[in-house]
């Protein structure tokens, strides 16, 4: 088994192994953990085994040919996107965060340029634009495995029906960074924020800052600044009869005021952006606190009003705490 090296995690950087290196220990698996896969004594080693076949799955280490030429019948890999569409780091992040309605994954067999291989399958997943990165991800691998496994009888006997890649049609799905965590409900739509949402569910999570004012004295006076991650989203339609709790359901809410509401039967925080697109906010997670829903945090304000305040590009640069 291979897998990426021990690494700082968390927030005190304590030395981590994988989950892969976990599991591998637990089923007493003989474990590599190079640095990078081109290393002469992992290599040796690779050679000393005799591999007929290898198989990766989110790696991320560049594999070079003294690797590739190792195993008998090659190297194959799953590819949670429909190639040559999102090749690279994120494909599902990046197809989530494009609002596709489906997504793909590909087994390929691996080359020197990244996941540019001929493809042995590919299916298609359709997705109904709630579902995180998170869901994705793990429903992606498992049809990926069990479609490998199906195909182990024809790569034993070199059977395997191969389509090239159209390299006129590949895109590429970037590296997320924690720079784009940040959401400007002046600039973004609803749309965009609830993908963005979804995409990065896993990492780095989405960010902004609300403020607290206190509705109950004459003079409307903001008490609190707030840094929250926006854990789980929703769009609401403009001509849905959300129950505002009492209020005209038909008001247009303010721009940058959260009001709660009931929505599919769940009370959510609605908040109006600046090209009239409307979000809700299902569940939130304060600076240094746990994840909440939007009637908890309601609830724990006491009738203190929250609105979201674009915030300076100084600070966009840190998360909140997980």
């Amino acid at each position: 088994m291979v897998t990426q090296p021990p690494a700082p995690s968390g927030r005190n950087k304590k030395i981590t192994r994988s989950p892969t290196h976990i599991l591998a220990e637990s089923i007493s698996l003989k474990i590599f953990t190079p640095v990078k896969a081109n290393e002469t004594d992992f290599l040796d080693s690779l050679i000393a085994i005799e591999p007929d076949l290898c198989i990766t799955a989110a790696y991320g280490n560049y594999l070079p040919k003294k690797f590739l030429a190792i195993p008998k019948y090659g190297t194959y890999n799953i590819h949670p996107s429909f190639l040559p569409l999102y090749r690279g780091a994120s494909p599902v992040q990046r197809a989530l965060e494009n609002g596709d309605q489906h997504i793909g994954v590909s087994i390929l067999k691996t080359v020197t340029k990244m996941d540019a291989g001929p493809i042995a399958y590919q299916l298609s997943i359709e997705l109904n634009g709630e579902e995180k990165a998170t869901d994705v991800l793990k429903k992606s691998f498992d049809l990926g495995i069990n479609k490998l496994i199906e195909l182990l009888p024809l790569i034993w006997e070199n059977k395997v029906n191969f389509i090239e890649q159209d390299e006129t049609k590949a895109t590429f799905a970037l590296k997320l960074s924690t720079s784009e965590s940040y959401v400007n409900f002046n600039t973004m739509s609803a749309a965009t924020i609830h993908n963005k949402c979804r995409a990065f569910s896993i990492w780095p999570g989405i960010w902004t800052y609300f403020s607290v004012n206190n509705t109950n004295s004459e003079q409307s006076k903001t008490i609190q600044r707030l840094k929250m991650k926006i854990i789980t989203t929703c769009l609401i339609k403009e001509d849905s009869s959300a129950d505002q709790s009492g209020e005209n359901k038909n008001e247009r809410p303010e721009i940058n005021v959260l009001q709660l509401v009931k929505y599919n039967g769940q009370f959510v925080y609605r908040l109006r952006c600046s090209d009239g697109s409307i979000l809700g906010l299902i569940e939130l997670q304060p600076e240094n606190k746990r994840v909440q829903s939007a009637k908890d945090i309601f609830n724990g304000l006491r009738g203190q009003a929250l609105k979201w305040e674009e915030n300076s590009e100084a600070d966009r640069d840190t998360l909140p705490s997980e």
